[in-house]
């Protein structure tokens, strides 16, 4: 019997830890990521390659983004997109066509500041 407050308290606990883990609005995230060096591509043989954290979102992820994004769209730069609108806000670029959104940027994992997701 004295084992039930323990049991009580530490179910208690890791019910307060899941509902502090996820509130009601949350929503699932599509897209993609990889961790990856300064330069993912074709980077310099003694570059690190586990310094940056890079995040491809799709889908209501994307489109919120975009929409939140608090400046003016401009013509795509680069990419599939004639008609298509990115929004940029320092390295961090969403772009759509209306019908598709994507997002791209890279956390430096170190240095926790959001630094461009891809090259065009």
């Amino acid at each position: 019997m004295k084992a039930l407050p323990t049991i009580i308290v530490g179910f208690g606990c890791l019910v307060a830890m899941y509902a502090l883990a996820e509130y009601p609005g949350m929503k699932a995230l599509t897209g993609q990521f990889d961790v990856t060096g300064l330069h993912p591509i074709d980077p310099a043989p003694d570059e690190p390659q586990d310094t940056h954290f890079r995040v491809y979102l799709t889908g209501d992820a994307a489109k919120t983004l975009f929409e939140q994004m608090k400046v003016q769209t401009a013509p795509v730069a680069c990419g599939d997109y004639p008609d298509g609108r990115e929004k940029r806000i320092g390295s961090m670029l969403c772009s759509t066509d209306n019908r598709k959104y994507e997002c791209f940027f890279a956390i430096n994992i170190q240095d926790q500041k959001i630094e461009g997701g891809w090259s065009c």
